[in-house]
C-alpha cells in the first residue's frame, strides 16, 4: 500500500510539474505573441503615417501643377487626369478609414490577442485599398504630364513635379515599412 502511495506521489508530482511547465510555455508563446503583434503594430503605424505625409505632399504638387496650368490656358484638359487622382484619394480615404478601424480595434483589444489580430488585419485590408488609391493617383499624374507635354510646358511643372516626386517617395518608404509590419501580421 506504501509503496503504491508513493508511485502515485511521484505521478502526481510529474503531473503538477508537467502542467507547470506546459503553463509557463503557454505564457512564453503568448508574450512572445504579443511582443510580435506589438512590433507589427508600430511598424504599420509608423508605415502609415510616413504614407500618408507622402501623399499630402502629392497632392500639394498635384495643386502645384494645376496652378501653373492655369495661366497657360489647359488647365481644362487636365480635368480627366485630376479626376483619376480625385479618385486615387477618395480610394485612399477609404483605406485610411478601414486602417483606423483596425487601429483602433487592435490598441481597444490588446489583451484579448485573437481580437487584436483581427484588428492588425483590418489595416493590413485598408493598406491595400489604400495602396491601389496610390496607383490611381500616380495614373492620373502622368496623364497631366502628358497634357502639360503636349501643350509644350512640361518645365512649367518641374517645381510640383518635384514635390510630387518626394512624396512618391515618401510613400514607398511608409509602404516598405508597413509591409514589414504586415508580414509578421500574415506570418500567423
Amino acid at each position: 500500500m506504501k509503496k503504491q502511495q508513493g508511485r502515485l506521489a511521484k505521478v502526481l508530482t510529474m503531473l503538477v510539474i508537467g502542467t507547470l511547465t506546459m503553463l509557463a510555455f503557454s505564457s512564453l508563446a503568448l508574450a512572445q505573441t504579443a511582443k510580435e503583434m506589438q512590433d507589427a503594430h508600430k511598424m504599420m503605424s509608423d508605415g502609415w503615417k510616413q504614407f500618408n505625409d507622402g501623399q499630402r505632399m502629392v497632392i500639394k504638387g498635384v495643386e502645384m501643377n494645376n496652378l501653373a496650368a492655369v495661366p497657360l490656358g489647359f488647365q481644362d484638359k487636365m480635368a480627366p487626369g485630376n479626376k483619376v487622382i480625385e479618385d486615387g484619394r477618395n480610394t485612399a480615404t477609404q483605406g485610411a478609414t478601414l486602417i483606423a478601424q483596425g487601429e483602433k480595434t487592435y490598441l481597444d483589444n490588446i489583451g484579448t490577442p485573437s481580437v487584436a489580430a483581427q484588428g492588425l488585419k483590418m489595416m493590413v485590408d485598408g493598406f491595400k485599398i489604400a495602396q491601389n488609391g496610390k496607383e490611381m493617383m500616380k495614373k492620373g499624374i502622368a496623364m497631366n504630364d502628358q497634357v502639360a507635354q503636349a501643350a509644350g510646358a512640361k518645365d512649367k511643372f518641374a517645381e510640383g513635379n518635384q514635390v510630387i516626386q518626394t512624396g512618391m517617395q515618401t510613400i514607398e518608404g511608409g509602404a516598405k515599412l508597413f509591409l514589414q509590419g504586415e508580414a509578421i501580421v500574415l506570418k500567423k
